[in-house]
């Protein structure tokens, strides 16, 4: 509810706070990619209060199409009064974006799976789109198939204690972010290369 929005950006500022504990200081695109989900390229420390309206809208949902009322009608009918009336369901966001998803089409079964997937693609274009070239490389590199993989620990290995020391954990997050490492200096292995400080030419070197 709108009333609980205030509670939500707080808890939204500890987790923002979390990323600097642990990486440093960010740069607001950093930032906005450390909130994204892993396959977006980012660490999953989702921010809770565009998600919340979503989970509420859905939930409401799901509660009207158990309705005996509209047992014997078609779905899209039952949830248009959530969009058509604000008083019913004050989040324009959310009723803007459901518009956008779904068209003229019928409303998705998974209507929280679908809200959420849309705005988190708007969200990764927008900062895609913000980012020079190199960036945007980079950005999408992290897209790919298995370059999260280390983000999700299987429970076997957690059970085996196998973990990054913080150290490890931090540079591994500033490279992810596309943060700085260090500063640019020949490189100590090659002896003819600029290593760069964001780490870049290391991995390839």
């Amino acid at each position: 509810p709108p009333a609980d929005i205030s509670k939500l950006t707080a808890l939204d500022e500890i987790l923002d706070e979390s990323v600097e504990l642990i990486v440093g200081a960010v740069s607001p695109a950093a930032l906005t990619q450390a909130r994204a989900p892993t396959r977006f390229g980012g660490v999953g420390l989702r921010r809770i209060t565009p998600l919340s309206p979503i989970a509420h809208f859905a939930s409401l949902a799901q509660c009207i199409q158990s309705l005996p009322l509209c047992a014997h009608l078609p779905r899209d009918l039952c949830l248009f009064p959530l969009i058509a009336h604000p008083s019913l369901f004050p989040f324009p966001q959310v009723t803007s974006l459901m518009s956008s998803v779904l068209g003229d089409g019928p409303y998705p079964k998974k209507i929280q799976k679908s809200l959420s997937l849309a705005l988190d693609t708007a969200a990764f274009v927008l900062l895609h789109s913000s980012l020079p070239a190199d960036e945007k490389a980079r950005l999408i590199s992290l897209t790919q198939h298995g370059s999260s993989l280390w983000l999700h620990l299987p429970k076997a290995a957690l059970e085996d204690n196998v973990w990054m020391s913080p150290s490890t954990a931090h540079t591994a997050l500033r490279l992810r972010l596309g943060l700085p490492l260090g500063s640019n200096h020949v490189c100590t292995l090659c002896r003819h290369q600029n290593a760069d400080g964001l780490g870049r030419h290391a991995l390839s070197c």
